[in-house]
Parts: C-alpha cells; structure tokens; sequence
C-alpha cells in the first residue's frame, strides 16, 4: 500500500509554450528538423537507419478514415484490428501536440491482433478541424473522445489509453463519463489540480531555449542503446504511417489547456471515488511529467495497477515497447470478478488482487 503523498509545488504562472512541459514525447519531432551535432551523432548510432523512403504498412493497416462530426468541428479517426475478438476494443488517445502519425506503428500493430483499435486526432490537430474560438480544455478534448465512442457505436465499452496530454483527458473521460469505459491506462500523466507535481525547473527552461539535447535527454535515456533506438524508430515512425500535419495554433492551446489543468482544474480530488480499473505506467526518473504524479494517484485510487520502471524517462514506454504491451495485455485480461478473458462475462480465473510492479532494472532506462 503506498503512501499518500502530497506536494506543495504548484505550476504558478507558467508562460504559453511552458505547457509543452507536459508534452507527449512526439514533442521531438518539432526539435529534430534543426540541423545540430548533436543529433547527427545520435542518429549515426541508430541500429538500422531511419530510412528515407516510405512505406505503407501503417497506411494499409489504419484503411479509409472516418470522419466523426463534434462540436464546431470533426474528429478524423481510424478504426481496425481484429474484428472477431470479445475483448473490449482500445482506444488511443494522443499527446501533445501528437497525431496519428506519430503513434507508434509497432504499438498498434500488436494490439491490434488481440482486439480493435481506434486512433484520431483530436480537434485542431492533424486531420482534424476545430471552428470554435473559445479556450480548448482537457474538458473538451474528453467530451469529444465521448461523442467520437458513441458514434462508432463500438461492440463493447473500450479501454482507453492516454498518454501524457492524453492521460489527462482519460482521466477526465473516467471522472465524468465512466459509463461508457470499460478500464483506462494512463501513461506518464497527471490527475492536475492541487496534488500536481510540476515538471523540473531545468526542463522548463530547456524547453524555452531549445536546448535539443536537454530535451530529448528528458524523454528517452540516450546513454542506452534501448533509449537511441527508440528516438530512431520515433523518426522512422512518420514514414509509415498517414501524413497528419501539426497545427501551431492548436498547440498554443493545448498548451494552455494542460497549464490550466495543472492549476486549477484536474480530478485529483475524484481518484478515491474511481470505480474503473486503471493501469498507471511510469517512468521513475521522468522529469517532464514527474513520477510522484503516479504515486499520488496510486495512493488515491482505490485498486489501481502502478507499474514502474525505476530508470525510466518521460519516454519509458517507447524504450520498452515489448514489456509495455505485455503489461498492457495481463490488464486487459484481468478481472477482479474472475474474468480471466477480459470479455466481462465472469468467466476467467482472476483472483481480485490488483498489483503495484517495479520492473526490475534489466539493462531498462
């Protein structure tokens, strides 16, 4: 049982682009187009090369897009994988700034096979459209993730899962609209709100100066072969996958959305009343979106999964992309009832105990 820990620290006055602190990890796509010593060794050491060509398997995976109508705009998603699965179908929902050419390939390639899966940009972003004027909140972001569920009118309520920006709207989602949920795993997040713990003083400014290596030294642990590979496939990834274009306004108030749910919004004050099954993965070393966040939605919750890599950075879950999908897979067959199938028919074998893991420091970084 984890203590419950409190912190003090709040995000005070945080400038428009200091919202980036919460970034997703595609954040680096913005950095890496400069032309930098730094990064030309980095990407020598890359185990293969990015490659220069296209390719089509994300395109032929993903198929025809579907366009979902929302508030004062359009959600652009994609729907596929395994069509004749019983277990709840996943839904991604993306970080800062991140579109659905961003998402790993080799994420949704595997999950894929076990289940559906639907992937989107949110409004604003990428292939999707946003008319409106007013301030976008994570608020927002969760109502649209909702009416872009109902609308597919999926077989069964889906697992969401949230990274970064998008653990925060996954946490909305289940605070507010649990209903339509079957469980969430949130990735390297935040409740917000008074328990928030913010990004390192360092960090902030690395990010206001551009300082590339500072950066991407937050997000994957390049001193390791794992954390070189992965900033590698990250590049490779946009070559696979549909041209989803970024959106500078939009990322101005993604900003600020995640500077307010860092201060007054958030639903820190609701985790001891979650009733959905929640997966909280974390790197503990990440500097960008604190571990201590975890932990104190860990103490708050009332049967979480916390799962831990000790010498994980904000990008934890890329460099381990294996062990991340198969943690991934025991939740999603999990259940408390004896559901040992992930199908909710009670079926299973599950004892009801729901575990706190430290994966073991096996070369991981």
């Amino acid at each position: 049982m984890l203590a419950n820990i409190k912190s003090e620290d709040t995000m005070g006055h945080v400038p428009r682009r200091i919202g980036t602190l919460c970034a997703c990890i595609f954040l680096l796509m913005l950095l890496v187009t400069a032309q930098d010593d730094f990064l030309s060794s980095i990407f020598q050491q890359c185990e293969p090369l990015p490659p220069t060509a296209a390719d089509t398997a994300g395109i032929e995976l993903l198929g025809s897009q579907i366009n979902i109508p929302i508030e004062q705009g359009m959600l652009v998603a994609f729907r596929f994988g395994n069509t004749t699965s019983t277990r709840s179908p996943i839904v991604l929902i993306n970080g800062f700034t991140s579109t659905v050419s961003h998402i790993p390939l080799p994420l949704i390639q595997q999950l894929a096979a076990e289940q559906e899966v639907v992937i989107f940009d949110n409004r604003g972003i990428g292939l999707s459209t946003d008319y409106s004027s007013n301030p976008l909140t994570i608020e927002q972001m969760a109502v649209d993730t909702v009416d872009l569920i109902e609308a597919l009118q999926l077989p069964r309520p889906p697992t969401i899962i949230g990274i970064s920006m998008g653990g925060m709207v996954g946490l909305q989602i289940v605070a507010f609209h649990t209903h339509i949920i079957h469980k969430a795993i949130i990735v390297s997040s935040t409740a917000g709100g008074s328990s928030a713990v913010p990004p390192l003083q360092e960090v902030r400014e690395a990010f206001i100066s551009g300082d590339i290596s500072r950066v991407l030294g937050s997000i994957f642990n390049l001193a390791t072969t794992q954390g070189i590979n992965a900033l590698c496939s990250s590049l490779a990834n946009e070559r696979n996958m549909p041209s989803s274009p970024g959106n500078d306004t939009t990322e101005e108030r993604q900003s600020e959305a995640i500077s307010a749910w860092f201060q007054q919004n958030g639903v820190d004050n609701l985790l001891p009343d979650f009733t959905t099954p929640i997966l909280l993965f974390h790197g503990a070393q990440d500097e960008i979106v604190p571990y201590e966040n975890s932990k104190v939605m860990a103490s708050r919750l009332p049967h979480p999964w916390l799962v831990t890599f000790p010498q994980g950075l904000h990008g934890a879950y890329m460099e381990h992309l294996d062990t991340f999908i198969g943690v991934v897979d025991a939740f999603l067959v999990f259940s408390p009832s004896g559901d040992g199938d992930g199908d909710g028919d009670g079926d299973g074998d599950g004892d009801g105990l729901l575990p706190d893991l430290e994966l073991p420091d096996l070369g991981l970084g």
